[in-house]
C-alpha cells in the first residue's frame, strides 16, 4: 500500500499531465494553412504532435510529417454550399458568351449574312411568280406538254422576223419566220430539223428535204386570215392562226400559235 510520499507524487505527475493535455487543447494546431504537424520517432514509431506556429520543431530522432485537416487537403474540393471561383465561365469563356435556354441571339434573323426578309416564308410568293421566261403566265397553257404564244406586231416593208420553237424531249423544234413585203409578195415559211405534214388554208403537203425541213407559203396585200397547222412524225402538233392586214404603210399580223404533243402518232 502506497505510504504518503508516494500518494503525493502520483497526484503531482497527473496534474502534470493534465496541464500539458489543456496546453494542447489551446495550441495552433492546424497551423493557419489549415495543416496539422507531428513528429513521428523512427526507432519506436510513437507520434506526437507539435505547435509550427509557436516554434515547435521535431528532434533529430524525429521525422517531420503533415496530416490531413479540414482545410488543408480537401481545400481542393467544394462542399455542398460553396461555388468555385470560375464558375461563371465555360471553356473560358464569361458566361454571358453563351445564350440562355429561352434567350435569342441578336443576328437570328440573319442566314448567310441575309435578313429573313430576303426569304420566301413556307407559304410566301415571289413578286414575280406569274411570269415565266420573263413573260407572264397568261402566254401560257397550262397543260402537260403544250405550249402557247400570242401576240400582234406591226412590221415595216421588207422587216423578216421569227419565232422559234425550241427543241425540247421527243420535239425537233421549229421556226416560223415573217417576211413583210407591201408589194404584195409578203411570206410565212416553216422550218425543222425533222420532215413534217402540214396543212395551209385549203392545202396539204409533207416538207420532206432536210436538213431543214421547209415549206413557204405566200401572203397577198389586204386583209387575209390564214391557218397552220403542222405534224412532226415525231408525235407533236403545232397550230398557227395567223391574222395578216397588209397595205402599202406596212403589215399588221397577229398570231396565236399553239403546241401540243399527240395522243396517238398521227396529225
Amino acid at each position: 500500500m502506497a505510504n504518503g510520499r508516494q500518494r503525493r507524487g502520483l497526484l503531482v505527475g497527473l496534474a502534470l499531465v493534465l496541464g500539458a493535455t489543456s496546453g494542447i487543447a489551446y495550441a495552433s494546431i492546424p497551423d493557419a494553412g489549415g495543416v496539422v504537424h507531428a513528429c513521428f520517432t523512427k526507432t519506436s514509431g510513437s507520434l506526437r504532435l507539435i505547435d509550427t506556429d509557436a516554434g515547435q520543431t521535431c528532434k533529430s530522432n524525429e521525422s517531420a510529417i503533415a496530416l490531413y485537416s479540414k482545410g488543408g487537403a480537401d481545400a481542393a474540393f467544394l462542399g455542398k454550399s460553396e461555388k468555385a471561383a470560375d464558375s461563371d465561365t465555360l471553356d473560358g469563356l464569361d458566361s454571358t458568351a453563351f445564350l440562355g435556354v429561352n434567350e435569342k441571339a441578336a443576328d437570328s434573323e440573319q442566314l448567310d449574312g441575309l435578313d429573313s426578309t430576303a426569304f420566301l416564308p413556307v407559304n410566301g410568293k415571289a413578286a414575280d411568280s406569274n411570269r415565266l421566261d420573263g413573260l407572264p403566265a397568261f402566254r401560257y397553257l397550262r397543260a402537260d406538254f403544250a405550249l402557247m404564244l400570242t401576240d400582234f406586231t406591226p412590221y415595216v416593208d421588207g422587216l423578216v422576223t421569227t419565232r422559234t420553237l425550241p427543241a425540247e424531249d421527243s420535239f425537233p423544234g421549229m421556226t416560223f419566220t415573217f417576211a413583210c413585203h407591201t408589194d404584195g409578195i409578203s411570206s410565212f415559211t416553216v422550218s425543222s430539223s425533222e420532215r413534217f405534214a402540214w396543212w395551209w388554208d385549203d392545202s396539204f403537203g409533207v416538207a420532206l428535204a432536210a436538213p431543214p425541213a421547209e415549206q413557204t407559203f405566200g401572203i397577198g396585200n389586204g386583209v387575209g386570215r390564214h391557218r397552220f397547222r403542222s405534224s412532226v412524225f415525231s408525235n407533236h402538233t403545232t397550230t398557227l392562226d395567223l391574222d395578216t392586214h397588209i397595205d402599202s404603210d406596212g403589215c399588221d399580223v397577229g398570231y396565236t400559235l399553239l403546241r401540243m404533243q399527240n395522243n396517238s402518232p398521227g396529225p
